[in-house]
Parts: structure tokens; C-alpha cells; sequence
């Protein structure tokens, strides 16, 4: 996934919380959610790098970002608290150049539907059928990447969704 792109949905989703904060697990499900909103209605999802962590999804990319060197791209663009490492504030907007109405609207959905369940709330509702199958062979406290269709499924999508889905795959692996 291009990184401005991904700034910008994490962006997006901070700067729209209550408070204008949160913690990691929550934005990552948060994103998760929003994810399988637009799997389902445009057949891809905005975030397709999802891990089964022990405590639900995890994107791998995103992950890696906010572990990593603080001048990177999407760290330059957010405050991680210094007390808890895990509570993230945006230090600017996002740049809506990379959002389409489409992911704003499952964006807005999922913070609204996410934002005030707890932890464990937030870690039962995404463990779902798709992070069941990742998790089937943890390896230490991760299991593996959760494949699209099975997220889709876990969605709720329909037969012909799935179909979309797979062609729309297919079209983009030809692309590569």
C-alpha cells in the first residue's frame, strides 16, 4: 500500500475520534472494520496486510511504521504518548487528496460503530472467522497474514461479492 495513502486514512481516523487520541488496538480494528465495509460494497479493501495478532488483526504495514524509525512518514505525522507508547494523536490533517468519499464513508461508519468499545469488546467482535483461520498456526504471539476472501466472508459478503472480489485480485495480481 503506498504509505501516503496510509498516513492518510490513519490521519483521517484520528483526527475524528472524540478527544482526538487513541490507542493502537483500537485504531488497528477501527481499521479492520472499515476495511471490511469496503471489501464488501466495492470489492477491495482500503487495507489488505492483515495479520492475526493475539488480540484480533493487525496491518502489518501500519504495524511496522509505528515501530519504527520516528522520520519516517507516518510517524512525523503523529504523537505516540510517551507514557503508555500506545496512544496516538495526530500532529496534522490529512491530506483527503488520497481518500475517496467512498472510504470516508466506512471510515466514519467504523469509528462511530468502534470507537467506544473496549478492549476486550473490540478484541472478541474481531475475532472473527477470517482471523480464526490465520490464527490456526500462531507462530509466538502471531498467527498469519488473513487472507481477503476469508476477511470478506467474515464480512458477510455474498457468492457474486466473492466473485468480484477474486477477479478484482486476479486483474491486480496481472498488473504487478
Amino acid at each position: 500500500m503506498e504509505v501516503d495513502r496510509l498516513k492518510a486514512i490513519v490521519l483521517y481516523v484520528l483526527n475524528n475520534v472524540p478527544d482526538k487520541c487513541l490507542g493502537k488496538h483500537e485504531l488497528f480494528k477501527i481499521l479492520y472494520f472499515a476495511s471490511q465495509k469496503h471489501l464488501i460494497r466495492y470489492g477491495d479493501a482500503m487495507i489488505a496486510d492483515f495479520y492475526a495478532f493475539q488480540y484480533g488483526p493487525v496491518p502489518s504495514a501500519l504495524c511496522n511504521y509505528l515501530r519504527g524509525d520516528k522520520n519516517n512518514n507516518i510517524m512525523s505525522a503523529i504523537l505516540i504518548d510517551d507514557e503508555s507508547r500506545y496512544i496516538l494523536s495526530p500532529s496534522e490533517e490529512p491530506d483527503m487528496d488520497y481518500l475517496s468519499k467512498v472510504d470516508v464513508q466506512c471510515l466514519d461508519e467504523s469509528i462511530q460503530e468502534n470507537f467506544r468499545l473496549n478492549f476486550h469488546d473490540l478484541t472478541k467482535k474481531s475475532h472473527d472467522s477470517a482471523w480464526n483461520k490465520a490464527w490456526a498456526n500462531p507462530t509466538g504471539r502471531r498467527g498469519a497474514k488473513m487472507d481477503i476472501i476469508d476477511i470478506a466472508i467474515a464480512a458477510g459478503a455474498d457468492e457474486r461479492t466473492i466473485a468480484c472480489i477474486q477477479e478484482n485480485l486476479e486483474i491486480e495480481a496481472a498488473l504487478r
